[in-house]
């Protein structure tokens, strides 16, 4: 399991299931957890923060709209249930939920034509995510016998 926590919410990944909890409710978003299966999530949807602004990760599902801001523009993660926003003092942490979450959908997709990354910098990725722990031992070693073909 991997996981990242903000002042709003948490996001955590088993790599079956996506769960966003927030202790809290407010501003439209019932607290409680919330669970997506991985089969259900069609995309992520990423900003970085920055000083000035709250970055956030939002899945994307389909069937369940965006909320957005005032200027309906951008997303409204504190208003949306499917977006988490954080800081820059929790956006490493945000990455490797976000990186775990892609490689899963990139896994059910099926092999990727190659784009420019070396066998060695996949399996540098799958390393990372296990260290990072959004893969299991099991997991790694049936994705790298994949990319070894």
């Amino acid at each position: 399991m991997i996981e990242a926590t903000s002042r709003i919410a948490t996001i955590s990944f088993d790599g079956r299931t996506v769960n966003i909890t927030r202790p809290r409710g407010g501003l439209g978003v019932d607290q409680g957890t919330r669970t997506y299966p991985i089969g259900h999530v069609s995309g992520i949807q990423w900003r970085p923060a920055t000083v000035m602004r709250a970055g956030y990760l939002r899945l994307s599902v389909p069937g369940v709209a965006e909320v957005r801001g005032k200027r309906g523009r951008e997303v409204d993660p504190l208003r949306d249930e499917l977006a988490v926003p954080f800081g820059r003092g929790s956006q490493q942490a945000f990455e490797a939920v976000r990186d775990a979450i892609q490689w899963a959908l990139s896994a059910q997709a099926g092999p990727a034509p190659a784009a420019g990354g070396s066998l060695a910098d996949e399996l540098a990725k799958l390393q990372q995510l296990l260290q990072a722990g959004a893969l299991s031992p099991a997991e790694f070693e049936q994705a790298k016998a994949q990319l070894l073909g």
